[in-house]
């Protein structure tokens, strides 16, 4: 089966919240280099995508290892999920075996992880590519992910919580089927308890700092290629 190469992917903190209003500002601090973000990291100003409240969506990527991993290495084979949560940004050949995205998924929520169990599940392979990465620049919360949010708290016969109800339903039927998969069956499984800990533990944004002033101060050749 063709293997799948995810992209680590950073965000970025900023007073400014809003894109648009303070561009100028954005495009001389979003990091463009390996050796940028590097910088960034150890400032703190940069972090995994999401890690406060999702940490489950990208730790797997593992970014204390991505960071001090051989740029000649190319790629990184990842030995386990850490959560089903996991939804890398990814490249993948478009082939007859490639999984195609369920039209059962409607509107916000669920899509993006569910498309990444569905890899997992038709048995591709996870690497990560070095010294590649995207940076998310904070912008204000769109209009579909604030319905989505709000609609948990609404009744159950409101058609926004009947919309939540069913992508979250169509989710977990695919977790299940990962649950059950014969031993085998896919090619990367769910991490052990104590694996997943530690792979989260090192994606934490203060870990995170601490591995790029190291390579600041300590290995300089890493630190200057592109």
């Amino acid at each position: 089966v063709d293997p799948l190469a995810a992209v680590s992917s950073m965000a970025q903190r900023a007073k400014c919240r809003v894109a648009r209003k303070c561009i100028r500002e954005f495009e001389k601090a979003v990091p463009n280099t390996f050796k940028s973000l590097i910088a960034c990291l150890a400032t703190g100003n940069c972090y995994m995508f999401d890690d406060s409240r999702n940490p489950e969506g990208h730790s797997t990527t593992d970014f204390a290892t991505w960071l001090t991993q051989d740029a000649k290495t190319n790629l990184h084979p990842l030995a386990c999920v850490v959560s089903s949560r996991y939804e890398p940004y990814f490249m993948v050949r478009k082939t007859s075996k490639l999984p195609r995205y369920d039209p059962a998924f409607t509107g916000y929520g669920k899509n993006k992880i569910s498309m990444t169990l569905q890899l997992r599940l038709a048995g591709f392979r996870f690497f990560v590519l070095s010294r590649s990465f995207l940076t998310h620049v904070p912008h204000s919360q769109s209009n579909a992910k604030a319905i989505f949010a709000a609609s948990k708290h609404l009744p159950q016969d409101r058609s926004l919580k009947r919309h939540r109800i069913a992508m979250n339903s169509l989710f977990e039927a695919l977790v299940s089927q990962i649950d059950v998969a014969p031993s085998g069956a896919m090619t990367i499984s769910n991490c052990p308890d104590d694996e997943a800990t530690r792979i989260q533990r090192a994606s934490r944004a203060c870990r995170l700092s601490k591995i790029a002033k190291k390579i600041e101060s300590d290995d300089p050749a890493l630190y200057s290629t592109p």
